[in-house]
């Protein structure tokens, strides 16, 4: 990956940019499962997580030295013997197939990884918003539903209105519109999860 001068504030949107990296290859992998995104991190099939995106960044100067990007995936996880709780919230690649059929681990493995270089490369050359309209087309919280955003500091609730081209999200609550730049997002009550095909 080369080397970057982008300032910190201007890595955040790279979670979105892996999660993308990851969706991208289940659609050319997996034609047939549904795959979408929850910001800042999330990916589910259906209503269920599928897999979900860390970054962890080392500052030097006020600038970032190195940038770590992990990736979790459920590729063959069967999840018939799991606990109950466990069940109902988690899938994986491999789940609604044969239980002969194991999908080949190498394979999404450099699938990913070559769509997760290639979209980091046009990340740094033009920031977010070439990629904000497709991560949008996956987004799996509809717009307009009731959630809340823990930031570390405070709990915001309101309507979800997507997400802006700096990877930020925007939440209407009383006080009007607020834009959060990393947190955790939760429903209001019972999220519909779109599914995205």
């Amino acid at each position: 990956m080369p080397r970057t001068s982008i300032a910190l504030q201007n890595l955040a949107p790279i979670s979105l940019v892996a999660g993308l990296s990851v969706v991208r290859t289940v659609r050319r992998i997996h034609p047939a499962c549904p795959v979408a995104l929850k910001w800042p991190n999330d990916i589910y099939s259906g209503p269920k997580k599928l897999g979900g995106i860390l970054t962890e960044s080392s500052v030097r100067a006020g600038r970032p030295a190195n940038l770590i990007v992990g990736v979790g995936l459920n590729v063959n996880t069967r999840f018939e013997r799991a606990p109950a709780a466990i069940r109902s919230t988690a899938t994986s690649l491999c789940q609604g197939t044969s239980p002969s059929h194991r999908m080949d681990e190498a394979r999404v493995l450099a699938s990913v990884l070559k769509e997760l270089c290639k979209l980091v490369r046009q990340f740094l050359r033009s920031g977010f918003q070439p990629l904000c309209d497709e991560w949008t087309s996956f987004d799996a919280v509809p717009f307009g539903s009731r959630i809340s955003v823990d930031d570390g500091n405070i709990n915001m609730e309101g309507r979800y209105e997507g997400i802006l081209p700096t990877g930020a999200l925007k939440l209407r609550g009383e006080s009007g519109l607020h834009t959060i730049l990393s947190g955790t997002l939760r429903p209001v009550g019972v999220l519909p999860i779109t599914h995205k095909v």
